[in-house]
């Protein structure tokens, strides 16, 4: 809800805005302690938005030694202490650091060969659900759906495209260089004689997207798979940051995460798959926000 969403905006940009407080006086180091910011157990939470930020962070503020603890709560207060204190002061490993149990777990990157498709979900001759989708990649990912398994395709957006009969007569110079471009989307993927959809839908807004859903699966049948793709990059340093800037980006990612999930919670779909970013991982300067979206 709206509550929810100035509450994580805001806790964000506080959290930031105490990196640079801490940069104009005296401190050298700054640790950032949360819990389940890491979702071994598959429940999603606030705390994750801080893993990216505080990511780029040390790179926007070099001169403070910023690392990142993650723990849960069941140990000891002695032992949560203790632990932190030490990842602060005596820390070697690159952040970030999570605890689970006795155990301390650092972050490894190795690079993985797929020879197949083999041990995941086989795409079908299905109805699938793109957020999304008339981006570069969801453009890409529908064009593949519908070519090679003959699946019936929905795509949502922001952006309200005008009626389907006004199509031939849109140009750049009528509407607009962002609407024209996707209607020529439109036009290409339709030629595969499947059906393909696109709505223009607020994908945070429970009821429309429960609605959309239920006319859907009456024309079309159940969903078989989401690719939940949408997203709104940033390019604003940590010292600019106000929860009115903050909320569009994390809206897509962390809200329209959450909508989906309640929206499918009782619905046989196959997956719901969520796409991210490497910015959460390499944290470049500039992208705290859209860095703490995606390690939601």
């Amino acid at each position: 809800d709206g509550g929810r969403r100035q509450r994580l905006s805001a806790g964000l940009v506080a959290t930031m805005a105490a990196v640079a407080v801490l940069l104009g006086g005296h401190a050298s180091a700054l640790t950032f302690v949360t819990s389940g910011a890491f979702g071994f157990d598959g429940q999603p939470s606030p705390s994750a938005l801080v893993a990216g930020a505080a990511i780029v962070a040390a790179h926007e503020y070099p001169k403070l030694a910023i690392r990142h603890v993650d723990t849960d709560l069941d140990a000891e207060a002695a032992t949560l202490a203790a632990r932190i204190l030490a990842e602060a002061i005596g820390g070697s490993e690159p952040s970030p650091i999570a605890y689970r149990g006795d155990a301390r777990l650092t972050r490894r990157h190795r690079s993985v060969e797929i020879a197949d498709g083999s041990g995941g979900c086989a795409l079908r001759s299905g109805v699938y659900r793109l957020t999304g989708g008339l981006g570069g990649i969801g453009e890409a990912l529908a064009e593949h759906l519908l070519s090679t398994h003959h699946a019936s395709v929905v795509l949502t957006g922001r952006t309200a495209l005008p009626n389907e009969t006004e199509w031939p007569t849109v140009s750049v110079a009528t509407h607009g260089t962002e609407v024209a471009a996707r209607i020529a989307t439109m036009v290409a993927l339709r030629r595969h004689e499947v059906p393909v959809e696109y709505h223009a839908v607020d994908l945070t807004d429970l009821t429309a997207m429960s609605a959309l859903i239920d006319d859907v699966e009456v024309r079309l049948g159940p969903i078989t798979g989401v690719f939940h793709l949408a997203g709104v990059a940033s390019r604003r340093m940590i010292h600019f940051l106000t929860p009115g800037t903050s909320a569009p980006v994390l809206e897509p990612k962390v809200d329209g995460t959450l909508v989906l999930d309640q929206v499918f919670a009782d619905r046989d779909v196959e997956f719901v798959m969520l796409f991210s970013s490497v910015l959460a991982i390499l944290g470049p300067t500039g992208s705290s926000e859209y860095a703490a979206a995606c390690s939601f």
